[in-house]
């Protein structure tokens, strides 16, 4: 079992504001203070606490970057929990795994051309029931998650966007450079990753909302007013190529591979510009069988009346396809609808509550109760088929009484059988996907 722990030590705010004046003695920094520690407790009940790891097993970034420890514990579970363990002095940033490596990513600050500029990352290789680090690289810009990098064949696929840069005088900021994105292929060479071939200045002025590298292909989505999806042909790694492009409102946030030819993805669906329309949820398929020519086979937008939000366009875990079911859940939030009623401030005067509706003058009809809103927290179902589309099953409210004003902090859909559960912080609900 291989763990990323990450450590904020002690000494955090105590050692940075010192750090390089005389008036600090390092000699009275605790090393076991700062070292993260574990506690094993054995089969008869005794326990022992040790340090994770020692200085001997640290490694300090060429690039420092602040007193966070970052550690790689490779677990036995098969020799009583025996451990060894491995670790990085750097905030934790991204964390990717293959079945051969682990790469953990730092994205440095240039804070004198204020923009973030590189992100180094550590190769850790799976060998002899542990890891060790062996290689390190870097490159141009920030990644966004785990999904923009993706290993194959050896070789290590990274999506990154490099932000706008402004250069500020006393009166103003100019931009120098517009932001853009890149996709990169390294490859190891002793205890270097080398860039060996890349795809630069991909869709300038945007930024990139999703990636996923599989095999030999890879998909990368950019967004500033509409949502183009890129298809990348990496079979040759050191001439990755741009081969198609889509563009379609909005943007998707995460992609899924259903088979070799067909993307299932979620995000946010923006009206385009000039027509009416609020931010949306959307759950797309792309069908990618012409690779040079992609296209949206199936699309549905959930909320776009009044607005919609949906946990899943930024957590990947929210989103739940269950590919031999075939189906696909999702939690959303659709925003209430007021519709044109007036309310009565305590004064007497009408007010629209903030709707958009110019007050009424004259005789004003009180309602009381104000009606139900008509928005909407639960969880979403719908069947999913690289032929079929999308097609709504049904909805799982996940509002509960006891919970009053606040709604559950997280909604997960969970398939078991034939039912689909709605699983929240405050409680479970469960439908037959029959129904």
């Amino acid at each position: 079992l291989h763990m990323v722990l990450a450590n904020y030590q002690d000494y955090y705010f105590d050692v940075m504001p010192l750090m390089g004046r005389p008036e600090l003695d390092v000699t009275t920094v605790d090393v076991n203070t700062l070292l993260p520690t574990y506690t094993r407790v054995n089969a008869d009940g005794s326990e022992s606490s040790a340090a994770v790891v020692t200085w001997r097993e640290l490694y300090h970034p060429t690039d420092p970057d602040g007193f966070g420890v970052v550690t790689l514990v490779s677990l036995d579970v098969d020799n009583d929990a025996q451990f060894t363990a491995v670790g990085v002095v750097a905030e934790p940033g991204l964390i990717y795994s293959s079945l051969q490596a682990m790469y953990l990513t730092d994205t440095n600050y240039d804070w004198q051309e204020n923009a973030r500029t590189n992100t180094d990352i550590y190769k850790f290789a799976y060998a002899n029931r542990g890891a060790t680090p062996v290689a390190t690289g870097t490159v141009q810009g920030r990644i966004l998650n785990q999904y923009s990098m993706g290993e194959h064949a050896g070789n290590l696929r990274v999506a990154t966007t490099v932000d706008a840069r402004f250069e500020c005088g006393f009166f103003e900021c100019v931009q120098v450079e517009q932001a853009h994105n890149n996709v990169y292929v390294l490859s190891q060479a002793n205890d270097a990753l080398s860039v060996i071939g890349s795809v630069q200045d991909i869709a300038p002025r945007e930024t990139i909302q999703a990636a996923r590298f599989i095999g030999e292909r890879g998909y990368v989505v950019t967004f500033e007013q509409i949502d183009p999806l890129f298809t990348l042909d990496l079979s040759d790694p050191t001439n990755p190529r741009v081969i198609g492009e889509l563009k379609v409102p909005g943007f998707s946030t995460f992609l899924v591979p259903m088979d070799a030819d067909h993307l299932l993805a979620v995000g946010q669906y923006v009206p385009p510009p000039g027509e009416p329309g609020n931010w949306g949820v959307q759950v797309s398929i792309f069908d990618v069988t012409d690779f040079a020519n992609p296209v949206r086979s199936s699309n549905v937008i959930i909320g776009a009346d009044t607005g919609a939000y949906s946990e899943a366009t930024w957590d990947p875990k929210a989103f739940t396809y269950f590919a031999e079911g075939g189906m696909v859940a999702l939690p959303v939030s659709i925003y209430p609808d007021y519709g044109d009623v007036i309310f009565i401030d305590g004064d007497g005067g009408t007010t629209d509550g903030g709707t958009g509706v110019e007050p009424v003058e004259g005789p004003v009809e009180v309602i009381d109760p104000l009606p139900e809103p008509q928005g909407f927290d639960g969880l979403f179902v719908y069947s999913a088929s690289p032929t079929g589309g999308l097609a709504k099953m049904g909805e799982i409210s996940t509002r509960f009484d006891e919970a009053g004003y606040w709604g559950s902090s997280f909604t997960r859909g969970v398939f078991i059988g034939d039912k689909v559960y709605a699983v929240t912080n405050l409680g479970v609900r469960e439908a037959a996907v029959s129904d």
